[in-house]
């Protein structure tokens, strides 16, 4: 038969309840006297049904017990709300055989005046509403043996009052969808083991308020489609400077021009003028003068001269035409003293062959038919005309 269970507390809908189990030794009461009316009121522990904690060694400690049914067949189970009130070891203990489920409606609030300690040997997992705050007021440290992933929906902000130190053993790769912004107060320094790659798909524009300092211990290579400075004063200082093109190289100033390709060396100027330190007399250049191009002083051998010096016995005024092939003209050999003062002139008939105009002046037999002293001479110059 079934019989009522008196407990600590009853009523509808709340109370408690702590029924007995099989085995277990209870004390039945009657009401009233009537045998047809018993009444469980409590429990007793016996030889046979231990206490879960042995007397009188663990007289300080109360607690509630249960026992798991059907029990397991390797441990014991059981749920167990427990106190301790030895003095110097209070303690107050839960412990769930499985699950622990904790409602709150509406706050919770948890004091801890020293330490706590979390051991979680399966998942965590937290779902939050609203917002959640952490404030820490000496270190906080948190090691991840495996992945660490963080979703951020809308913005992240990090400050730091001090220093922050990233350290990445291997790969570190950042996306950003949209721009990066750096603004630093103070000094940048990157210090790089290996290589460094950058590709830019659009425009890079670098600004320096003040110098820029490029160190190359090795070699330096632009590999550029077009390369344009523009400088106040540019200055360039080498053992050897090799400039090389595959079509033309140009050194423009002015009006003036030095134009170096395939075919030759041209210069584009109404006036040439070299002031050398070997004692030499000014050879010019008059300019372009329409069909007649490039005109020039030579020696014998073609090679062009800027100073004209006692060993070069003959000078060749030489220039480049789109004349007619066979087209006769004359060329004038100008010698002039330090006043611009024409000392000698001398004027021959030459033709054009394979678009050059060229001819040979005997400088050394015009100055001595002229009696002139070599030191009195500062310019020799040609000229062509049609």
């Amino acid at each position: 038969c079934y019989l009522r269970v008196s407990n600590m507390s009853s009523g509808d809908n709340y109370g408690t309840m702590f029924i007995p189990r099989v085995n277990s030794e209870v004390i039945v009461s009657f009401v009233n006297g009537d045998p047809d009316c018993p009444i469980i009121i409590g429990t007793l522990h016996n030889g046979e049904n231990k206490l879960a904690y042995s007397l009188p060694s663990n007289k300080t400690k109360s607690y509630l017990r249960t026992y798991t049914t059907p029990q397991y067949s390797d441990s014991i189970g059981y749920n167990e709300l427990m106190f301790e009130d030895y003095q110097g070891r209070e303690e107050v203990k839960i412990r769930a055989q499985r699950d622990l489920n904790t409602e709150v409606l509406n706050n919770e609030n948890k004091r801890v005046d020293k330490d706590q300690r979390v051991i979680i040997r399966g998942d965590k997992e937290e779902s939050i509403n609203k917002n959640s705050k952490l404030n820490v007021k000496e270190n906080y440290e948190i090691n991840v043996q495996n992945d660490f992933i963080e979703n951020v929906s809308n913005n992240k902000v990090i400050n730091v009052s001090e220093n922050l130190d990233l350290n990445v053993n291997k790969t570190n790769t950042i996306v950003v969808n949209e721009n990066i912004n750096y603004n630093v107060q103070n000094n940048v320094v990157k210090t790089i083991q290996g290589y460094v790659h950058r590709y830019v798909e659009q425009d890079k524009k670098e600004r320096f308020l003040q110098n820029l300092y490029e160190e190359v211990s090795k070699s330096f290579g632009i590999n550029i489609d077009k390369y344009h400075l523009k400088s106040n004063e540019s200055k360039q200082e080498s053992n050897e400077i090799n400039l090389e093109a595959y079509e033309e190289v140009v050194l423009r100033c002015g009006s003036n021009a030095l134009i170096i390709n395939q075919s030759g060396i041209e210069f584009k100027t109404s006036k040439y003028e070299s002031n050398s330190s070997n004692g030499g007399v000014n050879s010019n250049e008059v300019g372009i003068e329409g069909e007649v191009i490039n005109l020039r002083l030579n020696n014998t051998e073609d090679e062009f001269i800027s100073k004209y010096v006692k060993d070069n016995k003959e000078l060749r005024v030489i220039a480049d035409t789109t004349l007619k092939e066979g087209r006769e003209v004359e060329v004038t050999l100008f010698i002039l003293d330090n006043n611009k003062k024409v000392l000698v002139k001398e004027t021959l008939p030459a033709i054009v062959e394979n678009s050059k105009i060229s001819k040979d002046f005997n400088v050394e037999t015009l100055i001595k038919s002229h009696n002139i002293d070599f030191k009195n001479i500062d310019d020799i110059y040609g000229e062509i005309k049609w």
